[in-house]
């Protein structure tokens, strides 16, 4: 997909908890879990 992955400025492919969409989606995630969880 990304095809210069070394460029100045590119984001690791890593989890950024300083983003806020990816604090958001991992929230929505545990919630989900917990829901379906016994």
């Amino acid at each position: 997909m990304d095809r210069y992955p070394n460029a100045p400025g590119h984001r690791a492919h890593t989890v950024d908890t300083s983003d806020p969409q990816t604090l958001v989606a991992l929230v929505g995630a545990a919630s989900r879990l917990r829901a379906v969880a016994p």
